[in-house]
């Protein structure tokens, strides 16, 4: 009985998907428990939530509540960004890291030992630019909740690499890399992959964002480089961004169809602290 009351919770009215995947403010419900209840069954519908019980719902709704309240301070400290109800929605701070982050950190004696690359002049490179334009990027992929970052960005760049070489477009396992790679990280791999601070990235619908606040020490997640552009879209109008492309691994539903666009030229979050290049053999 309990699972038809929690079931009966989930069509109150209808809300268009760009209304609700519109950006977030307090206005939306303050004050209002209605408003919401809607936002969160809406959010159930729209992503396939199931939860087991009239306790674990309400729990949900908790938290919920509070990644909005998250998201609406992401908004001010990354206002270029749009932040709003995303997949991760009903999932703590905590929950989210351990199930889609899962980036270790590299030995620091292999950091250290490793050559420097000689500096290639960058004068001439277009202003904007991107591998998927190519064909070189496979389909965004979902992760699930292993903690398996670092296999899915690395696979990407392999893949990359490979195009480059061959001309032909692979679409590699990760599943494979994780059974038999059990170090998570791949030493012997030019697509580059890097390491970032993943803080903004539960709340990011869209935009580019360029948090205030974003430390570029703490690297908890791997994702894979494919461009960047000079004039990225800001939703308040504070100019353009130039920006980095970014293909992560937690489906086609976040983000920009699975894309994050990270202002380009501050380091923000980290990306320029651990990064890799795959480069195919010859």
């Amino acid at each position: 009985m309990r699972l038809l009351i929690i079931s009966s919770l989930f069509f109150h009215g209808t809300v268009s998907d760009t209304g609700f995947i519109s950006q977030v403010t307090d206005k939306i419900y303050r004050n209002n428990p209605l408003n919401l209840r809607f936002l969160f069954d809406k959010f159930i519908t729209e992503h396939g939530k199931l939860y087991g019980s009239v306790e674990e719902y309400r729990h949900r709704l908790r938290i919920f509540e509070k990644n909005l309240m998250r998201a609406v301070e992401n908004q001010a400290l990354d206002p270029s960004a749009v932040h709003g109800v995303t997949p991760f929605s009903d999932l703590t701070e905590e929950e989210f890291e351990s199930r889609y982050t899962g980036l270790l950190n590299v030995p620091r004696e292999f950091l250290n030992g490793a050559p420097a690359e000689e500096l290639l002049p960058v004068d001439d490179l277009p202003s904007n630019f991107d591998w998927r334009e190519k064909g070189a990027v496979s389909e965004v992929k979902m992760q699930g909740t292993c903690g398996s970052c670092w296999a899915f960005s690395t696979t990407g760049a392999i893949e990359g690499a490979n195009f480059l070489a061959t001309g032909k477009l692979l679409n590699l396992s990760e599943q494979q890399l994780i059974d038999c790679d059990h170090k998570r990280a791949t030493y012997n791999v030019y697509f580059v992959t890097v390491g970032l601070n993943a803080a903004f990235m539960q709340t990011y619908l869209g935009g580019v964002s360029c948090p205030l606040i974003c430390s570029k020490r703490f690297l908890n997640h791997g994702v894979l480089l494919v461009g960047y552009g000079d004039r990225g879209f800001t939703p308040l109008r504070l100019g353009y961004r130039p920006y980095w492309i970014i293909k992560n691994s937690w489906g086609k539903r976040w983000g920009d169809h699975g894309y994050y666009k990270l202002c380009r030229g501050y380091g923000e979050c980290g990306m320029n602290t651990m990064v890799s290049a795959v480069v195919a053999a010859g």
